[in-house]
């Protein structure tokens, strides 16, 4: 492990991370959690709390990455300079670094809301959560942290009391903590939205685990947590606007045991941001203009699900017999699904994969291993998408859920109003 720490650090990780190590060189910590804030000073006074609480009884480090870029704009920036100058003083608006203690949290900021410390373009959360990762992995990889793992999480979520205490002896490289969206507005059509796209962040993992794919988990950044050494070992979070956080773990899976966070739920707000091009305040967007224009928001048709069952099951059995001839005939036994999905996939070159795979690898055990590593995490949404764009189409949410095979906790007690109501069906509260 020595090796490889010392190869990122030299080669993969920020240069500064040393730096800004210094101020906690000489502390020693329970648990380490990272946050990357921009433009969210008025949500995190809340998220502040719930932090504290959560930490009540052991010593935690927060590091804060607030940052925002060149082109983010005046507002933005002075958001950010009156978060940290409301945490740690006057003093520490012109500091790269600053360490300020509240409770029994140790706050550390990195402030990147400065010139010349804005982050570059293109970059936004991935880079964020790489550098508060970079430094966590450090102070880690030091001896300073008592637990093994690094927390990443937002500045605008309710953690639950039992945040750290509920992942410790979870035997595995990476955790997922159960989650639930708030909307933050009264209005019928943003309560409405939020529901419907929470409900979609529990029913895709849900029909993976149906299917039996090993990369049946949600993937969403702020309720992560990770073994420092596995942080190492995927070279950290990769600095894109959005979508780290499903990279990120698409390649940490392949290490080891990805596991649920026997915690209450992190409650995520369904707030309309646009911090990001994709992902919850612009999906949350969309739902909203769908419900009042009476367009229906579609999930996949579940049917999906059933085709990737069969495919994941097909891989199984060639890992054992290696026959590729055998592996065609055993998806053509369906003889509507079947010719789809050996279609799709040849065009994403499948086949030759499971050759050259089976070729290379003697056990059948670890030929099984490999073929999940290649049809990993994005090429298995990639393998949706091409069924859906071809022979699958999505199909009204509410229709999906009636006849899927399989249910989410987001579905339980769900209440129905009548069909007629076109675009106003709504959930329990």
């Amino acid at each position: 492990m020595q090796r490889t720490a010392k190869k990122y650090f030299e080669n993969y990780a920020h240069p500064d991370v040393q730096d800004w190590y210094r101020p906690f060189a000489e502390l020693l910590f329970d648990d380490c959690v990272v946050v990357p804030i921009r433009n969210e000073s008025q949500s995190f006074e809340s998220t502040l709390n719930s932090l504290k609480l959560a930490a009540s009884g052991r010593r935690v480090l927060a590091i804060l990455v607030v940052n925002s870029s060149v082109d983010s704009g005046e507002h933005i920036s002075l958001d950010n300079l009156n978060l940290i100058l409301n945490l740690a003083g006057r003093s520490a608006i012109q500091q790269p670094v600053s360490h300020v203690k509240s409770g029994d949290l140790d706050i550390c900021i990195l402030n990147r809301s400065i010139s010349p410390f804005f982050l570059p373009l293109k970059t936004g959360v991935g880079l964020a959560r790489k550098m508060g990762g970079d430094l966590a992995a450090w102070i880690a990889h030091r001896g300073k942290i008592r637990s093994p793992w690094i927390y990443s999480t937002d500045a605008d979520v309710q953690l639950p009391d039992d945040y750290f205490s509920g992942v410790q002896d979870l035997d595995a490289q990476s955790i997922v903590f159960p989650f639930t969206h708030e909307p933050t507005s009264d209005d019928i059509h943003a309560k409405l939205a939020t529901k419907i796209y929470d409900l979609f962040l529990h029913y895709y993992p849900a029909g993976l685990k149906f299917s039996k794919s090993p990369y049946a988990f949600p993937t969403i950044g702020s309720c992560l947590a990770f073994r420092w050494d596995t942080y190492i070992k995927v070279r950290g979070f990769p600095v894109l606007e959005a979508g780290e956080d499903f990279y990120f773990l698409n390649k940490a899976s392949k290490l080891g045991k990805v596991a649920e966070a026997r915690t209450k739920p992190i409650r995520l707000s369904g707030r309309l941001s646009d911090r990001v091009p994709f992902g919850t305040g612009p999906s949350i967007r969309k739902n909203i203009l769908s419900l009042k224009s009476g367009r229906e928001i579609e999930f996949y048709d579940p049917e999906i699900f059933w085709v990737l069952k069969s495919l994941l099951a097909s891989l199984e059995v060639f890992s054992k017999n290696r026959k590729i001839a055998h592996w065609r005939e055993l998806l053509l036994q369906d003889e509507r699904r079947g010719l789809w999905t050996l279609r799709v996939c040849e065009e994403m070159g499948l086949p030759e994969a499971l050759e050259s795979l089976a070729m290379r690898n003697a056990k059948a055990t670890v030929l099984h291993q490999a073929i999940h590593i290649w049809f990993d995490g994005f090429r298995t949404l990639k393998f949706i998408h091409r069924i859906r764009d071809l022979y699958l189409p999505s199909i009204p949410w509410f229709e999906a859920i009636k006849s899927a095979p399989f249910e989410t906790t987001a579905l339980l007690n769900t209440r129905l109003v009548p069909k007629s109501q076109r675009g106003g069906r709504d959930l329990a509260q």
